[in-house]
């Protein structure tokens, strides 16, 4: 059965005594959430609102927790691209984020979007994805094949340092602050959103491993990000684990990070060329209202950094090939 329209769902609303508990407003809401499917939109709110009209909130995370499931299960892309060429169905994603839709002779079917609101997060969920693929076609100071070490836990970073050229990539899920390492002095962190903060707590734990004894050394902490966000793209806060704004830095980051952003193209990686436009690397002190204008290596094509500070905001052009120091 196809999905039902607004009106047919309003009808079964107005029609049965039981739905009526569903506010047409909150039916309205559910529908362009999710889709035209009675079981989301009418049936399981209503079981929810017939026990406590009040418990709106309660009812609206039931009635989205299925699709909300398939959405967390997309990782492949050319699955969900399948899916749609041929016309497949699957259990993880048919009659959630997928719909089947009948032809104009109704002889056959085609798949579709369940909703605006659900390929706005697909698509938005893959691109995220698409960027941490990036990351390892990155060529700033990365060599052509890299040696390639898993990590679990923070500690295991204390070799950093001493293993020069060497991509270090977790291999748990949601790794705080970081997506990768690269020995011996940098962090990635990919991300599409200009506001990213940064846990100061597990940050703090990553840097006395990584420095050791050696609290002359900086840490470059690399914000990969997409060109929509690049130009306006500012140093990141440190937050609490309460995920507040933090009012007491820790030193160790205060003394030993350097925040940067590097601009990747991902429609130009896609096409395997090299992911961004060509360039240097220009630092900023971690500190507050101060930058040290360190320059970085500048030999590897296709990668541009651009050094952010917390206070600064006006900007002046620094020399040719594509720098800014803010």
């Amino acid at each position: 059965m196809s999905p039902w329209t607004l009106n047919e769902l309003e009808t079964c609303r107005s029609k049965i005594k039981f739905f009526e508990v569903v506010d047409y407003n909150f039916m309205e809401v559910l529908y362009f959430r999710m889709g035209g499917v009675p079981r989301y939109v009418l049936q399981t709110p209503a079981d929810i609102l017939s026990n406590d009209e009040n418990a709106v909130e309660a009812a609206e995370k039931a009635a989205c927790s299925r699709v909300n499931e398939a959405i967390e299960t997309v990782e492949d892309a050319a699955k969900l691209l399948q899916c749609f060429a041929q016309g497949m169905e699957s259990k993880e994603f048919s009659g959630r984020i997928l719909h089947r839709w009948p032809t104009a002779d109704h002889n056959s079917f085609y798949l579709d979007w369940a909703s605006p609101s659900v390929k706005t997060q697909i698509v938005e969920k893959l691109k995220d994805q698409a960027w941490k693929k990036v990351l390892t076609q990155l060529t700033l100071d990365i060599p052509v094949k890299p040696n390639v070490k898993n990590f679990k836990t923070p500690n295991e970073l204390s070799a950093l340092s001493t293993q020069s050229g060497t991509l270090f990539t977790p291999t748990i899920p949601n790794f705080p602050c970081i997506d990768s390492a690269l020995g011996p002095d940098t962090l990635f962190q990919v991300t599409i959103s200009s506001n990213y903060p940064i846990k100061q707590t597990p940050l703090r734990g990553m840097l006395e491993e990584i420095l050791g004894k050696d609290r002359k050394k900086k840490i470059r902490l690399i914000f990969v990000v997409p060109d929509s966000i690049y130009t306006d793209f500012k140093a990141q806060n440190y937050h609490t684990e309460k995920d507040v704004l933090s009012s007491a830095i820790p030193k160790i980051i205060r003394d030993h990070v350097d925040q940067y952003a590097m601009r990747i193209n991902l429609d130009t990686a896609r096409r395997g060329g090299s992911p961004g436009s060509s360039g240097g690397v220009q630092g900023s002190n971690g500190s507050p209202g101060s930058s040290s204008g360190v320059s970085g290596s500048s030999g590897s094509p296709g990668v541009y950094t651009r050094s952010r500070t917390r206070s600064q905001q006006s900007r002046s052009q620094e020399g040719s090939g594509g720098k800014k120091k803010l």
